[in-house]
């Protein structure tokens, strides 16, 4: 799966974002346009979401943005902290079962309708990790990048 159009530039060529194989973090100021960008990814991949190679699962603990998409995301949509940590335990399980399948057979991930491509978009990240108050949903792991996890 190539980069996403989601805008026009400038100078009027396509702009392109890559979503799958990597992470994409989106920041800036209230009222920059943050929101636009999720919803132009989400937009580019709903024909694929209709052909059941993509599912979007969606964080909105502000439900501030995401609310308005509750048909595309059906039931992975997450609006509180803690259904957020439950939907988050449940993209990592589907991503170390995907894993152990690919061990030692490939390394790279070709969407399929068996198995789709999944988007995971978590809108004010920062309040399920910095501004969150219950300490038991908001820990710090460790590993080769610096995650915050949520736990139950």
């Amino acid at each position: 799966m190539g980069p996403v159009e989601i805008g026009r530039g400038e100078d009027g060529r396509p702009w392109r974002l890559k979503v799958h194989g990597t992470h994409v973090l989106v920041a800036g100021a209230t009222g920059a346009g943050k929101g636009s960008i999720i919803w132009s990814v989400i937009r580019s991949l709903l024909p694929s979401v209709h052909a059941g190679l993509v599912e979007l699962w969606a964080l909105d603990p502000k439900l501030m943005h995401l609310s308005y998409g509750g048909a595309l995301f059906g039931t992975r949509y997450a609006p509180t902290p803690e259904e957020c940590a439950d939907l988050l335990d449940e993209v990592v399980c589907v991503m170390q079962k995907r894993a152990a399948r690919f061990a030692g057979l490939q390394r790279s991930h070709t969407p399929t309708v068996d198995d789709p491509f999944v988007l995971v978009v978590v809108d004010e990240v920062a309040f399920l990790t910095a501004y969150q108050s219950d300490r038991q949903l908001r820990q710090s792991r460790s590993g080769s990048t610096a995650v915050y996890r949520l736990r139950r």
